[in-house]
């Protein structure tokens, strides 16, 4: 349940007709040198962060719609980590499970729960449709941005692309973007070649659509060096956006944010 397609790994893989890499090791664990110190060590670094993934929804509050209900969701911390996150396992109403954590959980939700009027299972499923087809979420978010865009300006409708951009929220939508882009499907065969291709082939006013939140890598400039000075250098030298190093200064700042606003505990 740990699928990648980050740094274009689905991409490589899918040009290989490679869908997964299954590794068979024996059922043990390494024999600890020093027991008793680990379990010092361990219990000391529980101590300095108790309840990670309770600190990261706290960080939240702001957008509590944004928080799946607790009775579907349960932590799904990964075996021996002492500090915890918001990996939770969410189950939908007919019965499948998975992994939903981070940015590939929430891309689609802001748009499914005012077209459905609150939550529902299609922020899920949007994420586990992207997981099936090796598409990278952080680059198919600021694609439907910029397909919304574009339609709201008149340059793309539903007609011309074969998408039901009028319908963006829905699963319906979803279904057909990533059938498309997947397959390479009529405009999918555009959206494919990346989303700075795509603007340049639908002429100049597509491409001004790009420039307040877009970066050379096709995902969007949230962590960039207009928000955060310190990251001007992993922005211009990186090939790819370096997401944990890119957390180390955002989640500091959103912590100063909560206490600010009033929201800590």
């Amino acid at each position: 349940d740990d699928d990648s397609s980050s740094s274009s790994f689905g991409a490589v893989m899918g040009s290989k007709k490679l869908k997964a890499v299954a590794i068979r090791g024996e059922d043990s664990r390494p024999t600890v040198a020093n027991p008793e110190r680990l379990r010092e060590l361990t219990r000391y670094i529980h101590k300095l962060k108790p309840d990670g993934a309770r600190d990261f929804f706290h960080f939240r509050q702001p957008s509590p719609e944004m928080i799946p209900p607790a009775e579907k969701t349960k932590l799904l911390r990964c075996y021996g980590c002492v500090s915890g996150c918001n990996r939770i396992t969410y189950e939908a109403a007919d019965g499948e499970k998975g992994k939903f954590y981070c940015q590939a959980a929430n891309f689609y939700a802001r748009r499914a729960l005012p077209y459905y009027g609150g939550w529902s299972d299609v922020p899920f499923q949007a994420t586990r449709l992207c997981n099936k087809y090796g598409l990278n979420t952080g680059i198919i978010a600021p694609i439907i941005e910029w397909l919304l865009r574009c339609y709201k300006a008149g340059i793309l409708t539903d007609e011309n692309t074969g998408i039901p951009i009028s319908k963006l929220g829905s699963i319906e939508f979803m279904e057909t973007l990533i059938r498309k882009v997947s397959f390479r499907e009529g405009f999918g065969d555009v959206l494919a070649q990346g989303i700075h291709k795509a603007a340049d082939s639908m002429g100049s006013k597509a491409k001004e659509l790009l420039t307040d939140y877009i970066c050379k890598t096709g995902q969007t400039a949230n962590y960039g060096p207009r928000i955060y000075i310190t990251t001007g250098l992993l922005y211009a030298m990186e090939p790819w956006r370096p997401i944990a190093q890119l957390h180390q200064i955002s989640k500091q700042v959103i912590k100063w944010k909560v206490r600010v606003n009033g929201l800590e505990d």
